[in-house]
């Protein structure tokens, strides 16, 4: 179980420090996938884990997102251009 939580923490802080909101939806919507898949194969005694996982993965893109502002912060890296719809 260890390695489930380091690596959905891990792949957590990577999607919240490189890319949107909206990649975090696509990673839950796969650990929503895998939770059912993994509940249904090995019975209720892995649900607790997959909603660990889930947890640990907001866990891990909050986390990311604020190392993310804290370097930009102090000028380590330059803010991301947010680019807008032309009309």
């Amino acid at each position: 179980m260890i390695y489930v939580v380091l690596l959905h923490l891990l792949s957590g802080m990577i999607v919240g420090a490189l890319f949107a909101a909206g990649m975090l939806a696509v990673l839950l919507s796969i650990e929503i996938t895998i939770s059912i898949i993994l509940t249904f194969a090995y019975g209720p005694a892995a649900y607790l884990e997959c909603v660990a996982a889930v947890v640990v993965l907001q866990v891990g893109y909050f986390s990311g997102v604020v190392g993310r502002g804290l370097l930009e912060q102090a000028g380590i890296l330059q803010a991301q251009v947010q680019r807008g719809r032309v009309s």
